[in-house]
């Protein structure tokens, strides 16, 4: 299959070539979908080929690209040296993929003799066999064997996955202008342009782009859902494919969406999840079209995780930053990767403000962020851009405020091992300003030193002692974070929105010191924002209006929180407006800041995050002192900063004890 996939790729660079003789390798990547790096190798290797066959060769003209130049009268034996398969003598290519697309039309126990197939490729038995033999290789690639069964004759035997894999890579290797006849075959009477017309409308609305090469096998893909439904029964079970960390799952539902919309009926669960392993690994350097569907997304995050590995390492080795053990680094930077890669691979690329602020705040951290830009084009072959680096930056900067505000403490305990293990993990997961605590008995203690935090299970004599119960309490981890901000820790140790809310927020949807008159110029301009980044439909404006003329979305406190249809939404997010002024939101009610929630709620992780951000918000809009300073905020990166400062919970708890007297 290696050999297949290379020399497709190489079919396609020359293909483009021949209508583009003088190029670049940046536009030949783009076309194909492989980085630069492997593009240049391949045309060294196409070089060899023509120079050494006397077909032609390859100029690089400095600062303008390459030139393409075939000799006369070589077309069709350039054609001849690339072909898809090594075929054994006396037997043709047409006929080895003529008898693959025959097997591959037969339903699940259906069979066919090898006198019919014979017959049908116009071929002898002993070249039928031979041909066979060939056959049953290519079929082994993709998980599918040929069985015999004496009396009946052939049939496959293979998963439909399987099946719909070989039937796509069949088909890709004929030519484009071949392509759609042979899919017809397989999808009989299904129109192949109103299907790209459903990709295209997806693709504009989450404002991407896909490559030449990944857009046909998504249609292909897509396509074969609807012309091979009734084989879904025999799709394999793929329960641990946890779609709901992916973009790429979201724009696949989209696209299911577009199918229904249009009467093509109601898809099984794992149509979808085998057209997100194919977007997945699309465009990607390091894929394998033959690897079983159950490996495809542990080998996804195998890789994002190394890839963090190595990123995270980079960053620190060039900061001199102990960052490479902050595991909270590691989980938050893994989780925004898994879209962030897909925005990058086809999204547009573009710079905002932030951007511009952060390079100014924190150019170093922003400099050595850019240094890893050449992995992310060998790992996934993307672009890093600004506004992407601006996101790494941010939370490179929290690990590093993280690092620089964490303390040991010493546990001083007469009780048993377990529970003295239970309670520095209980508090250390509580508290992270406390990076160890190391178990010691009362004789270990020194007095005299004033810059060690003992938590103390036993009286002690130490001006920074903190007793705590055996167990420990809310009560306790109280005292222990007081302690904390009188040492000069970062204050307190507990934000407004906590690290499983930030997924939701983004600096680009909060919009400080506005002045609007009404709340329709209000869900209006949010609205579009929230479309213009890609994060919800064209239709999501007409769900929150629809929504907002049944109902008042304020919630007291000057707060109004208005929300979208769940279906309209791609990648979920908060959109966030301070008013200059208050604004009539509903009857008697007044309104000086709007939260535009669009949220999902349709896996458990989704379900998860929702809550934790519902409980965060109604702490956040019932904390008068606390909506006052955030109001206060001159701009967006500023606003965004203080939701996930680090305040005191002591001063919340009593906050809010003094509002209820």
């Amino acid at each position: 299959m290696d050999l297949i996939k290379d020399k497709l790729v190489k079919r396609e660079i020359l293909r483009f070539l021949q209508k583009n003789p003088e190029t670049s390798i940046k536009k030949i990547a783009e076309y194909v979908g492989k980085s630069e790096k492997s593009i240049r190798r391949k045309i060294a290797q196409i070089d060899d080929l023509l120079v050494e066959n006397k077909l032609g060769r390859i100029d690089t003209k400095p600062g303008r690209g390459i030139l393409f130049v075939l000799y006369p009268n070589k077309q069709n034996q350039l054609l001849k040296h690339f072909s898809d398969f090594s075929i054994p003598e006396g037997i043709s290519q047409n006929d080895e993929w003529t008898l693959i697309c025959l097997l591959l039309e037969r339903a699940s126990n259906h069979f066919i003799t090898q006198v019919e197939l014979a017959e049908k490729l116009y071929v002898s038995i002993p070249t039928f066999r031979k041909l066979m033999s060939h056959v049953k290789e290519w079929f082994a690639d993709h998980h599918i064997m040929i069985q015999t069964i004496p009396g009946k004759g052939l049939t496959l035997v293979g998963d439909e996955y399987s099946k719909r894999i070989a039937i796509r890579d069949a088909i890709l290797l004929q030519e484009d202008e071949k392509q759609t006849v042979v899919l017809q075959r397989f999808a009989r009477g299904i129109s192949v342009e109103e299907i790209s017309e459903i990709i295209r409308k997806a693709e504009s609305d989450w404002k991407i782009k896909f490559s030449n090469t990944s857009f046909i096998k998504i249609r292909i893909m897509l396509i074969l859902s609807v012309g091979r439904f009734s084989y879904a029964s025999d799709m394999p079970t793929i329960d641990d494919f946890e779609r709901e960390y992916t973009n790429e799952y979201s724009f696949v539902e989209t696209l299911y969406r577009g199918l229904e919309k249009r009467g093509f009926g109601t898809f099984n669960e794992v149509d979808k999840r085998i057209l997100t392993a194919e977007i997945l690994v699309s465009n990607k350097l390091r894929w394998k079209d033959s690897a079983a569907l159950t490996n495809l997304k542990n080998q996804y995050d195998n890789d994002l995780l190394e890839f963090v590995h190595t990123i995270i390492s980079s960053i620190s080795e060039i900061l001199q930053q102990p960052l490479t053990e902050d595991k909270i680094l590691e989980e938050e930077l893994t989780n925004h990767l898994r879209s962030a890669i897909f925005r990058m691979k086809y999204g547009h690329k573009n710079s905002s403000e932030l951007t511009r602020d952060l390079k100014k705040l924190y150019g170093r951290v922003f400099l050595s962020v850019w240094s890893t830009s050449q992995l992310f084009e060998d790992y996934y072959n993307v672009q890093l851009t600004e506004d992407e680096i601006a996101y790494i930056v941010l939370y490179i900067e929290a690990a590093i405020l993280r690092n620089q505000s964490q303390v040991d403490a010493y546990l001083v305990t007469d009780r048993g091992r377990s529970q003295s293990l239970f309670a520095t993990e209980y508090i250390k997961k509580n508290i992270p300003e406390i990076k160890e605590i190391y178990i010691i008995r009362e004789e270990e203690i020194d007095s005299t030193r004033k810059d060690v935090l003992y938590l103390t299970m036993v009286p002690v004599d130490s001006v920074t002692a903190v007793p705590i119960s055996y167990l420990p309490s809310n009560k306790d981890l109280v005292n222990i974070r007081t302690a904390l901000s009188r040492w000069g820790i970062v204050p307190g140790s507990i934000s407004i929105f906590s690290d499983a809310s930030k997924p939701l927020l983004d600096p680009r949807l909060i919009f400080v010191n506005q002045t609007y008159t009404n709340k329709e110029e209000v869900v209006t301009f949010l609205s579009n924002q929230l479309e213009s980044l890609g994060f919800v439909s064209p239709n999501f404006y007409l769900t929150v209006w629809k929504r907002e003329q049944k109902t008042t979305t304020c919630i007291g406190h000057h707060t109004a929180i208005p929300h979208g249809s769940m279906t309209e939404v791609f990648e979920p997010k908060v959109a966030i407006m301070v008013l200059n002024e208050p604004i009539l939101w509903y009857e008697d009610e007044m309104v000086d800041t709007v939260f535009l929630l669009a949220t999902r709620m349709q896996t458990p992780i989704e379900i998860r995050q929702n809550k934790h951000f519902y409980r965060e918000l109604t702490d956040f809009t019932e904390n008068d002192s606390l909506m006052a300073a955030f109001k206060t905020k001159k701009n967006a990166l500023a606003a965004f900063n203080y939701l996930f400062l680090k305040i005191n919970e002591v001063e919340k708890n009593e906050n809010r004890t003094f509002e209820r007297i």
